[in-house]
Order: structure tokens, then sequence, then C-alpha cells
């Protein structure tokens, strides 16, 4: 977590490529519970593979979000991940910012282009994970955005179900 640290052992040499997978996760998610961003700017500036598919958030925007770091959401659109990409507990960064109820960072996915119909995760749709949380305030702006009532899937298999 030490800034300095970590840039002399990346300007040493130490590659992020060196460490094996779960480390790597480990790297991150380090950064992440201090919070260091400037340390995570520094990983991805050396190539951290912001895109990796493991763990249970199964990428790193699905974590940043269900943690409610909303600077490193920011971070990480802007270096490009994608907003949409599911996998993982939540299916989507928008329904894992939903399951703890972080309305900025819901936000902030959804003003990023968010889809709020993908189905996928836990609770099958945003609109699912926000009824079943109950999550009023989100319900709302997921309706007036024109989430699928109807939409069909997770633990509860429909949004009538997970009210």
């Amino acid at each position: 977590g030490d800034e300095k640290v970590v840039k002399l052992l990346l300007d040493k040499g130490a590659r992020i490529a060196d460490v094996d997978r779960k480390p790597r996760r480990e790297l991150f998610e380090a950064a992440l519970d201090r919070p260091h961003k400037q340390v995570l700017k520094l990983l991805f500036d050396k190539s951290l593979n912001l895109n990796a598919q493991q763990g249970p958030y199964h990428h790193a925007l699905q974590e940043a979000a269900y943690l409610g770091e909303e600077q490193v959401v920011k971070l990480l659109l802007k270096r490009g991940a994608p907003v949409n990409m599911t996998g993982g507990r939540y299916g989507t960064a928008l329904q894992a910012a939903i399951v703890n109820g972080w309305d900025r960072v819901v936000t902030l996915l959804l003003e990023e282009g968010a889809d709020i119909n993908t189905p996928g995760g836990h609770y099958g749709s945003a609109l699912q994970a926000a009824v079943a949380r109950k999550r009023r305030n989100i319900v709302m702006q997921l309706l007036e955005r024109g989430a699928d009532v109807k939409a069909q899937g997770g633990k509860y298999g429909s949004v009538l179900q997970a009210a």
C-alpha cells in the first residue's frame, strides 16, 4: 500500500505479470482496502489487467462498485473498464452497487451507460436486486429509466417475487 515503495519496485523491474493469478488479485484488493488510489494508478500504468475475470466479483469494476468506491469506479471507467461486463456473484457492476445501496455509484454507472436490463447474477436483474434489498430510491430511479418489470431470472424469479 506504500505508493513510494510500489513505484520503486516497479521502476526496478518488478512486473505484475510475474505475480500469479491469485496474488495479482490480492494486489488489487489490497489497494482497494486501504484505499490507495495512487497505488492503483501505478498498477494500471504497469499493466494490471483491470478486466481480469476472477474472484467472487468477477472483475475490478464490479468489486469497486460493490464496495462503494466511487473514485475507483471513476478511475476504472476512465481506464476503459467495460461498464456492462457480466459475470460473478452480482452479474454486473450496477447490481453490485445496488446490493449495498451505493446510490452515487449507481447513478455514476447509469450515467456511464450501464444497461439496467442486463440479466445475470444472484438477483437476475438490477431491478430485482434493488427490490429484494429494499433500495426504494434506486427502484424508482431504475423504473424511471425503463427497467423491465417483467424480467425473469435470479434467486426470486421475478421482481414481484423479490418484493
